[in-house]
């Protein structure tokens, strides 16, 4: 739940607002989800053994697994996402706001409620975050005279597929 802190000091600034977010929404995956997945697996297996293509079907099944142990029994970490007045604060991570070149929200409820920043000097240069039941303007007053606001981006097209096959 968002809460709106005034009096928390950190070696990086006060806290403005803070949240608890999973790092990636599971989405849930029914019955025929998993059936059609499985076909498909054994149909990609199938067809990389009858096509003398062993090393393809090895790969599926590798990436299969990895998929299966890594993400689908994995529960996503529960990390505190903090602005405060020096920049922004998520996990262990800080970047201040002189490298934060921009911010947007993606937020189309109930499928898509995000906060996200883009940042130079590192090599994942977007951060997304859940927001979950946290309005955005309540972000949005806060970063409007400190950060650039992108209003021209929109989910990525590899996000929309992803999500829609709850992958």
């Amino acid at each position: 739940m968002p809460e709106k802190k005034k009096e928390k000091k950190s070696n990086f600034g006060q806290t403005l607002i803070s949240w608890k977010a999973p790092e990636y929404l599971q989405q849930e995956k029914g019955l025929i989800w998993k059936i059609i997945a499985i076909l498909f697996v054994i149909g990609a297996i199938a067809f990389g053994f009858l096509t003398n293509g062993w090393t393809f079907s090895l790969a599926i099944l590798a990436f299969s697994l990895v998929y299966y142990f890594f993400y689908l029994k994995k529960k996503p970490n529960i990390i505190e996402i903090s602005i405060t007045t020096h920049g922004i604060k998520f996990g262990t991570k800080k970047i201040p706001f002189t490298r934060i070149t921009g911010f947007w929200f993606i937020y189309e409820p109930p499928h898509v409620k995000t906060f996200n920043i883009s940042v130079t000097g590192e090599m994942i240069n977007t951060y997304t975050f859940q927001l979950l039941d946290l309005n955005p303007e309540d972000i949005r007053i806060l970063l409007k005279n400190k950060i650039t606001e992108k209003k021209d981006k929109s989910e990525p097209l590899g996000d929309i597929i992803l999500r829609n096959l709850k992958i």
